[in-house]
């Protein structure tokens, strides 16, 4: 089900942002986020921020023509359905070929899990697999749930530590380094930065995306994608 965001309380925001990097063991039954005002207004997000060394978790080509910047969480279904329909599609005529890529930014905000797979995913772009990693998550969730009804495991812990490593082993060069790295919480700084990103984006819901100038909030049909596309393409 589509996302928008709700507003929150200040303490709301700090009660988050020590669920979500903390990772606890219990599940929220909440879909509230971060609003973008309260994202650039929280003092521990802006001095953790770390914009400038925060590498690009990339989809395709470093040398394509155009960028699709897309803010999601790995546990939200309708980013899932992005994934599967017309994120395929854009895979198939444009990200293979070389003449569009996706930039994935975190925007974690469902349950502990969502902090976890958002670290997990600058671990794995540490050995070269995030791609892999993107994709393997994604699918294992609708394969084993959301394609088969079990909704309500947006807001279960499923991507556990061991979860993740049982997912993306196979595909790593060094598994206890990643496991180590998912446990720190040093790759923090860059999911603060891309909430910042997210909140200089007006992000208001996840999937959300910004292709030029433009903005698409959802799992929009491919068509307005290609659209905009093309858009970007003549223009050079």
């Amino acid at each position: 089900m589509y996302k928008f965001i709700v507003g929150f309380t200040t303490l709301l925001v700090g009660l988050f942002l020590l669920f979500l990097f903390t990772a606890p063991t219990e599940v929220r039954t909440d879909t509230a986020t971060i609003a973008p005002t309260e994202v650039t207004q929280d003092k521990t997000i802006i001095e953790n921020a770390d914009i400038e060394n925060k590498p690009k978790l990339l989809i395709g080509s470093p040398e394509a023509k155009v960028t699709i910047v897309e803010y999601a969480d790995f546990k939200c279904p309708s980013c899932n359905s992005f994934h599967h329909q017309a994120g395929a599609q854009l895979r198939e005529q444009y990200i293979d070929d070389g003449i569009v890529n996706i930039e994935f930014r975190n925007y974690p905000f469902i349950g502990p899990d969502s902090g976890r797979t958002a670290r997990g995913s600058y671990c794995a772009n540490d050995q070269g697999v995030f791609t892999q990693y993107h994709d393997k998550l994604y699918n294992y969730l609708w394969d084993n749930h959301y394609n088969v009804g079990d909704l309500p495991a947006e807001f279960r812990d499923i991507f556990t530590s061991e979860k993740i490593v049982e997912i993306i082993g196979s595909d790593l060069e060094d598994v206890v380094l990643f496991e180590s790295c998912i446990a720190a919480t040093d790759y923090n700084r860059y999911i603060d930065a891309d909430l910042l990103l997210g909140a200089e984006d007006e992000v208001t819901g996840t999937p959300g995306f910004v292709i030029g100038d433009q903005k698409i909030t959802g799992p929009t049909n491919f068509t307005t994608f290609k659209t905009l596309i093309d858009i970007q393409l003549k223009a050079q």
